[in-house]
């Protein structure tokens, strides 16, 4: 028997594939498998259908990216070197997750309840707004504005999915992508 599983707290979709029989079955047996097979099948797309926040949220990085691509983003910085690509794609994400979705928007959650503005817990939105704030030890004031909608989205799948983890992989996925765009615009003469 096969198996799969995707594991974010809300996401748990397991896909089976059941045995091949060497006997003959009945009528009722053969259905009954039949019915096995679709149940599992309804049960990981709806499990799909849940987390459908994280793919859009994933797909919407694009037109960013090609932005940056294209040299109009203005001057970029991306990393150079194995060291470098690995601490902006893995390292900065898992810590920044950590301390800002996990700890600093998980305790905000508590203290202040369930309280949202325009969809957005307040939680969150403080959180956007000391990660805005940290980013500008180290960035221009518009790109640091820039990361306010990404931690906003990256709150949200933290709130949807009760699980930093998720808003750790997507926050990866969106510097890695930002930051292949940012040298293909630099590496292709756009950026500067």
């Amino acid at each position: 028997m096969a198996c799969v599983s995707f594991i974010p707290a809300r996401l748990h979709v397991q896909v089976h594939t059941l045995p091949l029989r060497m006997r003959k079955t009945s009528g009722r047996e053969a259905l009954q498998d039949a019915r096995t097979m679709k149940l599992r099948r309804n049960q990981a797309v709806a499990g799909l259908r849940l987390d459908s926040h994280l793919l859009v949220a994933s797909i919407g990085a694009v037109p960013v990216w090609l932005l940056v691509a294209s040299g109009l983003a203005g001057p970029v910085y991306h990393p150079a070197g194995v060291l470098a690509w690995l601490t902006f794609v893995l390292w900065q994400p898992l810590l920044e997750e950590w301390l800002f979705r996990g700890l600093l928007q998980g305790e905000l959650s508590q203290r202040m309840g369930g309280g949202f503005v325009a969809g957005i817990s307040f939680a969150n939105v403080l959180t956007t707004l000391c990660f805005v704030l940290a980013h500008l030890v180290h960035q221009p004031a518009m790109w640091a504005l820039a990361v306010a909608l990404p931690s906003l989205v990256l709150g949200h799948v933290r709130e949807r999915l009760a699980s930093v983890w998720p808003a750790a992989a997507l926050h990866s996925l969106y510097n890695a992508g930002f930051g292949f765009a940012a040298w293909f615009a630099l590496r292709s003469g756009l950026g500067s």
